[in-house]
């Protein structure tokens, strides 16, 4: 289903919850997330 490798989970911690963290993060990445309804997200997350 998705490949050989073991799931795994990612954290990144910000000083914040400003909106551009998430964008940031998330940069050049594809493939799926899951993320919670908050607010900021919403530039990183379509």
């Amino acid at each position: 289903m998705c490949g050989a490798a073991p799931p795994s989970a990612w954290y990144q911690f910000s000083t914040d919850r400003k909106g551009a963290h998430p964008v940031n993060h998330l940069s050049g990445y594809t493939g799926a997330i899951h993320a919670d309804g908050f607010a900021g997200f919403g530039r990183a997350v379509r």
